[in-house]
């Protein structure tokens, strides 16, 4: 940004047609005039001064232009805009993974249950048999706790 003059700046009613705009010396460096010299001034000529002095004082305040501070919020309008929707999108995801680990589990259960019903006792002491219900019965219990 180029050197400008350094708020903070005031407006004062100088006249009864013209607003002086004012650096923090007193010293006059802009001014809002009623568009013919014996007018008065209106609520639209005190509202354009005002927003100079915002201007002004806001650039000193930040650094910023007005301009690049719009271009900085649009930049920001844009990254939540992008960011909301990979949220929305994880979301989305995160339902269809909680769906899947609930079928999971009613699957898991269902396999421990017919692995006990359907195999005959000698069967059922055989280490193979043991280590099979063992890893379905640690996969439940993985399941249940969210891993």
């Amino acid at each position: 940004m180029s050197k400008h003059i350094q708020g903070p700046v005031i407006p004062e009613e100088t006249a009864t047609n013209c607003i002086d705009i004012m650096d923090a010396q007193g010293m006059t460096f802009a001014n809002v005039m009623a568009p013919d010299d014996g007018d008065f001034l209106s609520d639209e000529d005190r509202a354009n001064a005002a927003l100079i002095v915002e201007a002004f004082n806001v650039a000193t305040e930040t650094g910023m232009t007005p301009r690049q501070l719009a271009d900085d919020r649009q930049t920001w309008i844009e990254r939540h805009a992008r960011e909301s929707a990979t949220l929305d999108a994880a979301e989305i995801q995160i339902e269809d993974l909680m769906k899947q680990r609930a079928e999971l589990l009613a699957a898991l259960k269902i396999a421990d249950e017919l692995l006990g019903c359907t195999v005959a006792e000698e069967e059922a002491n055989k280490p193979e048999f043991k280590a099979d219900r063992a890893r379905i019965r640690v996969a439940i219990a993985k399941v249940e706790a969210g891993q």
